[in-house]
């Protein structure tokens, strides 16, 4: 194998994401899919959609502000939303106890 230097970035792994899963579970929770969600994110239509799939997939670190979105669009409670919020500051790195669910 060569080394990483001259290795395709897109063969490298992912780094370990806490916002991805705890989305994931929170949208079978809901009974809604990623597709829902995209459908219902205001912006422009292509933008947010490969914006929303980045998210899901963990390749973009989301803001606070698209959580809120995201929150909205669930209609989810305090403390779903606080999840949501918790994994995406675990995600850029604070030092925080690990979302429930």
């Amino acid at each position: 194998m060569p080394p990483a230097s001259t290795r395709d970035k897109a063969s490298l792994p992912v780094p370990l994401r806490q916002f991805p899963p705890l989305l994931n579970k929170i949208l079978l929770r809901e009974r809604k899919s990623l597709f829902y969600l995209m459908q219902r994110m205001p912006g422009p239509g292509g933008k947010i959609n490969s914006y929303i799939y980045q998210l899901a997939y963990g390749e973009l670190l989301p803001s606070p502000w698209r959580c809120d979105m995201i929150a909205d669009v669930l209609r989810l409670d305090g403390d779903l939303r606080t999840a949501l919020h918790r994994a995406a500051a675990l995600d850029h790195g604070f030092k925080i106890g690990a979302p429930p669910l």
